[in-house]
């Protein structure tokens, strides 16, 4: 939904007695149900976990009524509190604003409503193109997608049809920034809780209540101190580090994120998450045309996030093994010294078997899709019972993982890559009788 100004009202009905009182209240239930703030499991409303939980941090915090100049605090505590509960699809919306927020100046996304407007149709697809997929499946950085739509398309070299799309789409987003309060008060709550403590207080006295495009209300200084006392509730949650929470004049290659870092003092017992399901794809919305990819900076870019993701799964695997010292005490970060062993991390389960763990991480949920070498796969053939994939998301916030022990029942495994090499010399065709 676009916010929750008139929505702790709508909460506390389903609670006292499941009725919803709204000028639509059929729509308002499908408003609410797609929030993930109630359920309708037998046709009638009731509240979900995430729901109730919101309600009454709202309550606590005075802010569960319909006064606008609350809203941000109210995003404050939805955000905060699906991210406790890894509620998507607040989860995910997080995870891409952590992204955006390291390519660009994110007080600056937040004050300028329309480049917000311009990101959010990254993903939307006229005659099979969407810049987003070049983000998405070739691990290229918002940064680095060109926003002149059908430049970037003609870029890549894509066919007529994929150039058609891409000017629809430029030609659909032109001029329009709808919905912008909405959506820079709800960037604005992200970036509060991904931002270090000592931070907060000048993003808070910058901004407000948004009244249009680099107009703000100031805070009350009532309003700030609350708002700030509320984000800092949600602590629990390692701040972003770097360039993804430094000033806009930093630039990605001078940030120390030294791996390990993130899992100090980590909780690993709500870590490991179910393997995640996909939805059918539809016919005719895959990605067209070739794309154009800086794999230097790809390289680079994947080469910090696998650091990090290795980091973590070697202290998971400690931690996992912590009952058996002796079986922990054997653990070894085998890819630091080969990287060639189609594996990472050679470990155990609790039984004394080897676990080899091969490391698949990502800044963003579990469910983006990843790449997996002939070797791994060899390893994973040769090593049956004893091989997994540890997929390591939201690597440099709240890590979490999860095992994928069978890759062809549970992965959707397509050859993007071909190996080259020479054709011996008698098999040329020049040399052929």
């Amino acid at each position: 939904m676009r916010d929750f100004d008139d929505v702790a009202a709508n909460l506390e009905g389903v609670k006292k007695n499941g009725a919803i009182e709204h000028t639509d209240p059929t729509q308002r239930v499908a408003d609410l149900r797609s929030a993930g703030l109630i359920e309708t499991p037998d046709g009638a409303p009731v509240l979900s976990s995430l729901g109730a939980a919101v309600l009454e941090r709202w309550r606590v915090a005075g802010v569960a009524n319909q006064d606008k100049l609350d809203e941000t605090a109210r995003t404050v505590i939805v955000y905060g509190t699906a991210r406790e509960m890894g509620a998507e699809p607040y989860v995910t919306f997080l995870a891409y604003w952590a992204e955006l927020r390291a390519a660009f100046d994110p007080a600056a996304l937040i004050n300028g409503w329309d480049n917000l407007f311009s990101l959010n149709y990254l993903d939307f697809r006229i005659n099979g193109f969407a810049p987003g997929d070049a983000f998405r499946d070739e691990g290229i950085r918002v940064a680095d997608i060109v926003y002149d739509l059908d430049a970037f398309a003609e870029e890549q070299g894509a066919s007529e049809r994929v150039r058609k799309g891409a000017r629809q789409v430029r030609s659909g987003i032109a001029g329009k920034v709808p919905r912008g309060r909405a959506r820079a008060t709800c960037c604005l709550a992200m970036e509060l809780l991904l931002r270090r403590p000592e931070e907060r207080n000048a993003l808070v006295a910058r901004f407000g209540v948004p009244r249009r495009p680099h107009d703000w209300s100031k805070f009350s200084a009532d309003q700030a101190e609350n708002l700030l006392k509320i984000v800092a509730g949600f602590d629990d949650f390692p701040a972003v580090t770097g360039a993804a929470a430094g000033a806009a004049s930093a630039k990605p290659d001078e940030v120390s994120n030294e791996p390990g870092a993130q899992v100090e003092n980590y909780d690993f017992s709500t870590a490991l998450q179910p393997v995640p399901k996909r939805a059918k794809s539809k016919s005719g919305t895959g990605s067209s045309g070739p794309k154009k990819v800086d794999y230097n900076r790809r390289q680079e870019r994947n080469s910090e996030v696998g650091q990090l993701g290795e980091a973590f799964a070697f202290a998971y695997e400690k931690w996992r093994l912590a009952e058996f010292p002796e079986l922990a005490a054997k653990i070894v970060h085998a890819s630091l010294d080969d990287d060639t062993l189609g594996y990472d991390i050679m470990s155990f389960e609790t039984d004394g078997r080897v676990r080899y763990v091969e490391v698949k991480a990502t800044e963003g949920p579990l469910a983006t899709r990843f790449f997996i070498s002939a070797n791994e796969i060899a390893c994973a053939e040769q090593h049956t019972d004893q091989f997994l994939i540890l997929r390591v998301g939201n690597v440099r916030n709240k890590p979490v993982c999860c095992e994928i022990r069978d890759l062809k029942a549970e992965l959707d495994l397509k050859p993007t890559v071909f190996e080259c090499a020479f054709k011996p010399i008698d098999e040329l065709p020049c040399n052929k009788r």
